[in-house]
């Protein structure tokens, strides 16, 4: 987990990765998908750790810095022609009052 912003926002767990064996598009992605967080060889990837070290100072997530798009940021999918999703489980906090 990291916190961003000052503690507002908290990125409990990320994944990146698609259907397991599907090439092309993927239409649906919401978080009923039974591929979604599911690990392995053509299926996906915690990334976590990965995304939290992209966040820059404002909050603001610094993908493009290195021009190697996703498949080579994240090291996954790079022989899979599939569309790939990331998903971001987070929590939200409001500011305390004074």
């Amino acid at each position: 987990m990291c916190k961003v912003r000052e503690q507002l926002l908290s990125i409990v767990r990320a994944w990146y990765g698609g259907p397991y064996k599907r090439h092309g598009e993927v239409h649906h992605t919401d978080d009923t998908q039974p591929w979604l967080w599911h690990e392995g060889n053509g299926k996906g990837k915690i990334v976590t750790e990965i995304l939290c070290r992209s966040i820059l100072l404002d909050g603001a997530l610094d993908f493009y810095a290195t021009k190697q798009g996703c498949n080579g940021i994240f090291d996954l999918g790079h022989d899979w022609s599939c569309w790939k999703v990331l998903a971001v489980e987070y929590n939200t906090a409001t500011e305390k009052g004074p």
